[in-house]
């Protein structure tokens, strides 16, 4: 047997042993040295883990709330005064009831409407005009011309304005992008409010001849839809499509269902 493959080991005494039992001890101080380098470096890691675990703390977290005083009871011709929260973890939210000025150099506006951009549509109606104050503010811009005594406006969901024109007995459509109205319905005799439903469909006020009618969506013949008013004057349609009338005549406001039918007094002093 060759000296070349054997390890050598004696122990204080010089005490030798077989080549057997040389490789027997040999296994043994490995598997013995193995198991404790093993045991040092789970301690090692557990110390850590529970330092990383000392270290992290959860906040205490506080969520805010808002509450009203209420119910509350509001009465017809009696101012509503503004709601006052009570809050706590956020700063109050603050209302003002002051007046301000989005836009100017108007002369006699006469009507407003409001598009899904948060656009508003002015009737400039000594200036023959259609002027928009575009969404969150900025300079007024003129986006159409050439009415005659234009009285009341609207725009549906696609951005196309309805202009209701006394000077002409017309409504005008000014097409979403274009700055050109042209003639959407005629053979009114005194035009004076319009409004548009979610479906498309524009009612006018006629205030000439105490009617409401109604222009299918898309445009056509105009329908009558409401009669005996006295001296209507303000036209709105609701998102199921019922339509209300200011009456000014006997100081009223009448709503007619949706798909027409005998309309209802909805508020008055005298129906």
């Amino acid at each position: 047997m060759k000296n070349s493959h054997r390890i050598a080991i004696s122990d204080r005494n010089n005490t030798c042993f077989l080549p057997q039992q040389r490789m027997i001890i040999l296994m043994a101080i490995l598997l013995i040295t193995a198991t404790a380098v093993n045991a040092a470096a789970r301690k090692v890691i557990h110390k850590n883990k529970r330092a990383f675990s000392h270290a992290i703390t959860k906040p205490a977290i506080s969520l805010p709330t808002i509450s009203y005083a209420g119910p509350k009871t509001y009465l017809a011709n009696e101012a509503i005064a503004a709601l006052t929260p009570t809050s706590s973890g956020v700063a109050a939210p603050g209302y003002s009831s002051s007046i301000i000025s989005i836009g100017q150099g108007f002369v006699a506006p006469y009507d407003v409407a409001v598009d899904a951009q948060g656009d508003i549509y002015i009737v400039d109606n000594a200036n023959n005009a259609i002027k928009k104050i575009p969404a969150g503010g900025g300079a007024v811009v003129t986006v159409a011309s050439g009415f005659s005594s234009p009285a009341g406006v609207a725009v549906d969901a696609l951005g196309n304005i309805y202009v209701a024109d006394q000077g002409t007995k017309t409504i005008k459509k000014i097409p979403a992008g274009s700055n050109t109205p042209v003639v959407y319905s005629s053979g009114y005799n005194d035009p004076l409010s319009v409004a548009v439903s979610g479906a498309g469909n524009v009612y006018v006020v006629d205030q000439g001849t105490n009617l409401v009618y109604k222009i299918p969506a898309g445009g056509g013949t105009p329908i009558l839809f409401g009669s005996g008013y006295n001296s209507p004057r303000g036209i709105a349609v609701d998102a199921a499509g019922n339509v209300y009338v200011a009456n000014e005549g006997n100081t009223s406001i009448m709503e007619m269902p949706a798909g027409g039918g005998a309309g209802n007094c909805y508020w008055l002093r005298t129906c």
